[in-house]
């Protein structure tokens, strides 16, 4: 008979331990690949968490499955891009906690496009301000422009 766990003798209880799997170990398929690194399959017995060995306790492996490479991410956050920062989707991948940013859009810059100068006293400067909503930057061009 196997005993999948502390076979033999419990001090503690002064009985032998029954055979977790008694009827036999059930197996289930394991990938132990990362989002890193690849690795060999293995079985795991889903009662008892032995891995499965051959006659000579050696264990049993199966095919090689690559690196799982993030393929499931839970989203962080969304940062909508402006005139000073960069913006895009920041995530993290559900099996291993790495966070990246999925998408990524540069900053947008200003846009003066259609602004119109307003007078700021000095007769050689006018003013303009950034047409973007919520910006609301300005600066200085020159008079007549």
């Amino acid at each position: 008979m196997v005993y999948c766990q502390n076979n033999g003798y419990n001090a503690e209880t002064r009985r032998d331990h029954l055979p977790l799997c008694h009827l036999g170990h059930e197996y289930v398929r394991t990938v132990n690949a990362t989002c890193w690194n690849g690795a060999l399959d293995t079985n795991v017995c889903s009662n008892c968490g032995e891995l499965e060995v051959d006659e000579e306790g050696n264990l049993i492996t199966y095919n090689w499955t690559g690196a799982l490479l993030h393929r499931d991410y839970e989203v962080i956050e969304i940062r909508v891009p402006t005139c000073w920062s960069g913006g895009g989707t920041h995530a993290k991948c559900i099996a291993c906690g790495h966070t990246q940013w999925l998408y990524w859009q540069n900053t947008l810059g200003h846009d003066f496009t259609g602004a119109v100068p307003q007078p700021t006293g000095n007769p050689l400067w006018n003013i303009i301000s950034c047409q973007r909503e919520g910006c609301g930057h300005s600066t200085f061009v020159p008079a007549g422009r």
